[in-house]
């Protein structure tokens, strides 16, 4: 079964306005902590599992500045070999 999970994203406006001695904004502020704590216990595998999509973009995302990385010496170093291959006013007889 999925568990129902709420974001919380108050604005400016109301966080001029938060009491601390409000019972609403203790049990906020519980309700916090206790999700902070019980992400820093989780062991890798877990997070991985709960975090499945942002793993897999954090992923996908590494992967493309690595090959965008190689494409660019790849490019560099072959580009003079491929000029002179292709443009050269010099007839080849393979």
């Amino acid at each position: 079964m999925a568990t129902e999970q709420t974001t919380i994203v108050p604005t400016e406006r109301e966080l001029n306005h938060f009491q601390l001695n409000d019972p609403a904004t203790i049990a906020l502020i519980t309700r916090a902590q206790t999700s902070y704590e019980a992400d820093h216990k989780l062991t890798i595998r877990k997070a991985i599992k709960k975090h499945k999509t942002a793993v897999f973009w954090a992923l996908i995302l590494s992967f493309a500045l690595v090959m965008e990385g190689y494409d660019v010496v790849v490019v560099s170093t072959t580009s003079p070999f491929v000029n002179t291959l292709l443009f050269s006013t010099h007839e080849h007889h393979f």
